[in-house]
């Protein structure tokens, strides 16, 4: 992985996203529209597949409020109209191929990381010990 992560992130979820872009660059796969773009698009919560920008976009459609929700520092559900925190991870860099099905790769040059977030206390506190 040649990229780096916010270092506002807690080291547990630094180490998840280093193992999934680890896993990405083995074995990833990835939606067919990635032919048309060199940048995918990864969810902390569900890394099985790359996705393009409007994948990703209907990906997080799906989430149930519970995922999209809750805290991943605390498992404390996120207020909604508060000044819950998502965590934005800097794009990383990994240059492989993902699969796309029926023989055919798409070359994936960084990968966006979403689908992290913090309540305002955790964030708080996160930002405080970075």
């Amino acid at each position: 992985m040649t990229g780096l992560v916010v270092a506002v992130l807690p080291d547990a979820v630094h180490r998840r996203l280093t193992t999934i872009v680890d896993r990405v660059e083995r074995n990833g796969t990835g939606c067919r529209h990635l032919e048309r773009t060199g940048t995918g698009y990864l969810c902390v919560q569900h890394p099985h597949i790359v996705r393009c920008l409007a994948c990703a976009a209907t990906h997080v459609d799906c989430h149930t409020w519970v995922e999209e929700f809750t805290c991943d520092v605390c498992g404390k559900a996120l207020d909604r109209g508060g000044d819950a925190y998502l965590g934005l991870c800097n794009p990383v860099e990994i240059d492989t191929t993902v699969s796309l099905g029926r023989g055919r790769r798409a070359a994936i040059g960084i990968v966006v990381a979403f689908g992290w977030g913090a309540c305002s206390a955790c964030s708080t506190t996160l930002a405080v010990s970075s």
